[in-house]
């Protein structure tokens, strides 16, 4: 297992520059947010990244990500981040504060400093458990082609609306 540099949420050590990244939840939430979109550990196991405890929940890319990760993911409204939004739809949640508390605040951050095009490939990275296939990312709509995360798209959609109705923003 190669070596990653996962980043803790709260301490806020990100360059300003150009790539990708990826977030990392623990089994506990990875297990709600799975129970959300209709499906459990046991069924989807072998097809989602996993370094150590963590598991790869979503891709994403930046021009320049401190900002993106802090001014939007981490310490913005709900409002400004696609993650943030689908994660308080699925999980129903009704303030900003507790979105944080419940989930953000408990994931890592693996940030990668490529050319942010190579997103879509990062995204349908192939999983050497399953040749052939490349690996879920559960909170990906777009660009994600695993067969699992088509069959997703249509809830995050429904839980970034609901998410737009329900919370008041305060950002």
């Amino acid at each position: 297992m190669s070596k990653k540099v996962m980043v803790n949420v709260g301490s806020l050590l990100f360059a300003a520059e150009p790539g990708c990244y990826k977030w990392w939840a623990k089994r506990q939430e990875l297990d709600k947010l799975l129970q959300a979109l209709g499906l459990n550990y046991d069924r989807v196991k072998n097809d989602i990244e996993k370094y150590g405890d963590l598991f790869c929940i979503y891709v994403g890319k930046s021009k320049k990500i401190r900002k993106r990760l802090v001014c939007n993911h981490i310490d913005g409204s709900i409002r400004c981040s696609t993650l943030r939004k689908t994660i308080a739809g699925l999980m129903n949640i009704k303030s900003e504060q507790e979105n944080n508390q419940n989930f953000i605040d408990k994931f890592s951050i693996e940030p990668m400093y490529i050319n942010p095009q190579k997103e879509k490939e990062i995204i349908n990275e192939p999983n050497p458990n399953k040749p052939g296939e490349t690996y879920l990312r559960i909170l990906n709509s777009d660009g994600n082609e695993h067969n699992l995360a088509i069959k997703t798209i249509e809830k995050i959609k429904k839980a970034r609306e609901r998410a737009e109705k329900n919370i008041p923003f305060t950002k």
